[in-house]
């Protein structure tokens, strides 16, 4: 079972970010699948910190 999110990039209309995940236990693919909407749903972009590196 695979499962795959697309989050747009900001300000970057035609980039997105492909999130995605695989499980070969199909009889708890129902509960692989909340979870994985469950963390995909959170998922955030940070802006860089001034000078665009992060130490």
């Amino acid at each position: 079972m695979d499962q795959f999110t697309d989050v747009p990039v900001p300000g970057r209309p035609e980039e997105i970010v492909l999130i995605s995940g695989a499980s070969p236990v199909l009889d708890l693919a129902e509960a692989f699948h909340d979870i994985f909407d469950a963390v995909t749903s959170t998922f955030r972009f940070v802006p860089a910190p001034a000078g665009g590196t992060e130490s």
